[in-house]
């Protein structure tokens, strides 16, 4: 794909599927790259891709960040394709009010009949099924707390988790 996409590098169409392939592949950074050759100079491509409102890509990144254990990632991207449809809802109701005064009965009906399977859109539930995933996992799974353990273990000799010093210094103590 990646030869394809060098032959005509203006193809938006093969820059896309080849940053499909990538994510699919785990290479998120290299996806990223590929999809920075079409957003603002300047700019970061995932910022860029997040304010256009680009679900493909950030479901596609959930999912590669599910795939490799980066939980915090994966639900950072889930909540952010569910921001966006909130984004979608809310920019509606200024139409409520356009399409009454206007008299414009048959955009309206349209736009309720959106509202009403909005989310079950293919992305959405992806994110959505990507997130229940990533949540169930952490409960099954629970992360360990690490901090106490290297609070305890630090330095040369060996601290009492309760011998704290002024300040709420932890003290070593000598062994």
């Amino acid at each position: 794909m990646d030869e394809a996409r060098d032959l005509d590098t203006a193809d938006r169409y093969l820059n896309s599927k080849s940053a499909k392939y990538h994510l699919r592949a785990n290479r998120i950074e290299t996806a990223a790259n590929v999809c920075g050759k079409f957003t603002r100079e300047g700019t970061n491509p995932v910022d860029y891709l997040n304010e256009m409102q680009c679900m493909w890509f950030q479901t596609e990144c959930a999912l590669a960040y599910q795939r490799t254990q980066e939980w915090g990632e994966a639900l950072k991207k889930c909540h952010e394709v569910d921001r966006h449809f909130n984004e979608i809802v809310d920019d509606q109701y200024d139409f409520h009010t356009y399409c009454l005064r206007k008299m414009t009965l048959k955009s309206y009906v349209q736009l309720l009949r959106l509202e009403d399977v909005l989310r079950a859109h293919p992305f959405y539930f992806k994110a959505a099924k990507c997130a229940i995933e990533v949540y169930l996992h952490l409960y099954d799974n629970p992360l360990k707390d690490t901090s106490n353990d290297e609070q305890i273990t630090t330095g040369g000799g060996t601290t009492s988790p309760g011998a704290n010093g002024p300040g709420g210094t932890i003290v070593e103590l000598s062994s």
